[in-house]
């Protein structure tokens, strides 16, 4: 790899040392999915409950924007949970996932709340068990990356010096989509689930 590709990364690795303080959160996210219809069929898929981590960092503090601190952030969110895919009449048809790693940036401004503003890149991957496909059913995932937009409001207590534990609320909306909600045959739609339509998440967490 030539010397100046390494250029961004090593800004990004850098970014931490000029913090103006730094965040670890635990994130409860909510996923709302997307109904399918499929020859005069409705699959429906029920809406997980995951968990994840989030770590972001205050880089910036903008006088002529309220007094705005921008942040960079880094999530990670497991599936902890595996709600049914059904159809009617037959009922489940097998279990639903989701996850997602992301990148982005944000804004907080704190008028008694923090209000905020983020918008982060998703490597989001979807996965439906099946049940009878098989005699140990099959499995079938799809990954795709997605632009996001959240809109947060929370609490940080006024506690500590060093250590300043928050709550927040936020609901979030993908940018764009991907995949089908019309497939022409069960395997198009395993194989291209399309992305969530929203996320509303609740965190906890330290600043320090």
């Amino acid at each position: 790899m030539k010397p100046f590709k390494l250029i961004p990364l090593a800004a990004l690795l850098a970014l931490p040392a000029f913090a103006q303080d730094h965040a670890l959160s635990v994130l409860v996210p909510h996923v709302y999915t997307q109904k399918y219809h499929m020859g005069g069929m409705t699959i429906e898929t029920g809406n997980p409950t995951n968990l994840g981590l989030r770590y972001a960092h205050t880089f910036a503090t903008v006088s002529k924007a309220g007094d705005a601190r921008i942040a960079f952030e880094a999530s990670v969110v497991k599936p902890c949970s595996k709600p049914e895919v059904s159809i009617p009449g037959p009922g489940r048809i097998g279990t639903y996932t989701h996850e997602y790693m992301a990148l982005g940036f944000s804004s907080t401004w704190t008028k008694v709340l923090d209000f905020g503003i983020a918008a982060e890149l998703r490597h989001e991957s979807s996965k439906v068990e099946i049940d009878s496909l098989g005699p140990t059913g099959a499995n079938f995932t799809t990954t795709r990356y997605r632009p996001w937009a959240t809109a947060r409001v929370g609490y940080t207590l006024p506690v500590g010096k060093a250590f300043k534990p928050f709550v927040t609320a936020e609901y979030s909306l993908p940018l764009t989509n991907s995949g089908t909600t019309h497939p022409t045959d069960p395997y198009t739609f395993y194989g291209n689930l399309r992305g969530p339509k929203s996320a509303f998440t609740v965190s906890g967490g330290l600043r320090f």
